[in-house]
């Protein structure tokens, strides 16, 4: 045994440029390796529905690594197929005394992963319950103040699940593969927080596919409204638009809490591809449908974490509003919010609409000394999305008739200074 991965137990993988195993290989050998229901091992073909790719890519990038100098390529490969990270690249190589064979490695006699959680075995499996109880938990963190610092350990339990997943059987199965997609959700909207839109994207097309493979509807229309919203804030409606049809076509099949979100993000998106004044028209009507679905929303259990009420109601058709060019209809929308203080993110968010509204009607000094109050905000919780919508107000600010301002020049300072510490 020549290579630290064989001394480990691993196959002889050939060796990359930077004393790691060729990914590519690495990934033929998991990929062939992680079972269908049916029992047969998953194709290439497969793997590309996942990561939307063809199977003529997914054959060059097992055979020649192609694609697979993106980290972000890489974690998906992690998480999906339950490849130790170390083999990918993603930690540093051990050293010759650590790289023992199996037997010592780990208390099951199979292969430790320095740095990550054991891999999961029969007689170690994974607490599904405390794993669940886990992404509430980050759920909550993400609402109240942000799950930023959490991300790490999001990674490392999906890795669980997805090394365990192997060894499951139904009920037991199912059950970690809703988890499994709970995390991806999570993950990938805090991805869009962080303005990081194509890994969110793929990280929620993940979700997507493997809602799709689960055959749960909701959690596919979950999956398909959490991309939504990302195209959305990637300035992308027409895309947004697609999954938000996707996502109405499964209403009938989907639980009531999901539904209001997913008819008020397909407005938002008609809102921002509208260009006659039917088509403004039949936006706003869609907020009508909206509020009829709010009630039966709010009396169901809320698993998708979406904390949907009428607070949300007027954040989002303000927003709409807005985006059909009428400020000051926003500005009485959002006089109709009741907000409860301890969503950070969602007043923010409500903050900075507000001074969107007032600068367009031309109270610009009004909208900086708002935006100048809560930039501090957006850093402290991380919400990177929050700090490019003050950036892109704040340059507007700049080149409107008030320009001169000291309102407008104190957010210019603010915003410098937090930027400056933040890099």
């Amino acid at each position: 045994m020549n290579t630290w991965w064989e001394r480990m137990g691993y196959p002889p993988f050939a060796a990359d440029s930077e004393g790691f195993p060729r990914p590519g290989q690495v990934t033929k050998y998991f990929r062939e390796r992680l079972q269908k229901s049916s029992g047969w091992s998953w194709s290439q073909r497969d793997l590309g529905l996942v990561l939307n790719l063809s199977e003529i890519t997914v054959r060059k990038m097992e055979n020649t690594d192609m694609g697979l100098d993106s980290i972000s390529r890489r974690r998906t490969l992690v998480k999906l197929l339950g490849i130790p990270p170390l083999l990918m690249g993603l930690a540093e190589p051990p050293s010759e005394a650590s790289a023992s064979s199996p037997a010592d490695s780990s208390p099951t006699g199979g292969p430790r992963v320095l740095g990550s959680p054991l891999p999961a075995t029969r007689a170690g499996a994974i607490d599904l319950a405390s794993a669940r109880a886990e992404l509430e938990q980050f759920w909550d963190q993400n609402h109240f103040d942000t799950a930023f610092h959490s991300m790490a350990r999001m990674e490392a339990t999906l890795n669980q699940l997805y090394r365990q997943l192997p060894f499951m059987r139904e009920p037991q199965y199912s059950e970690a593969c809703a988890l499994a997609i709970g995390f991806h959700l999570i993950y990938g909207n805090l991805l869009r927080d962080l303005c990081l839109f194509e890994d969110s994207a793929e990280e929620l097309t993940c979700a997507l596919q493997q809602a799709r493979a689960l055959g749960d509807s909701s959690l596919e229309a979950e999956a398909l409204f959490r991309r939504g919203a990302t195209y959305l804030d990637a300035h992308d409606p027409a895309r947004s638009l697609q999954d938000c049809l996707q996502a109405e076509a499964l209403l009938s099949r989907c639980e009531p809490a999901l539904v209001p979100a997913i008819l008020i993000q397909s407005a938002l998106a008609h809102a921002s591809l509208a260009s006659t004044e039917q088509e403004r028209c039949a936006a706003l009507r869609r907020f009508d449908k909206a509020a009829s679905a709010l009630p039966n929303a709010q009396a169901a259990a809320d698993r998708f974490h979406l904390h949907m009420n009428s607070d949300r109601f007027h954040l989002d058709r303000a927003a709409a509003l807005l985006r059909l060019a009428r400020p000051r209809d926003a500005l009485a929308e959002l006089d109709m919010r009741r907000p409860d203080p301890a969503f950070k993110r969602r007043n923010l968010y409500g903050e900075i609409l507000e001074a969107s509204a007032y600068a367009s009607i031309g109270l610009q000094t009004m909208a900086a000394s708002i935006l100048a109050e809560v930039v501090p905000q957006a850093f402290a919780i991380r919400s990177a999305v929050n700090v490019e919508r003050i950036q892109q107000l704040s340059a507007q600010l700049k080149t409107s008739p008030a320009a001169k301002e000291p309102e407008i020049a104190h957010l210019d300072y603010v915003l410098h200074e937090l930027l400056s510490v933040a890099h």
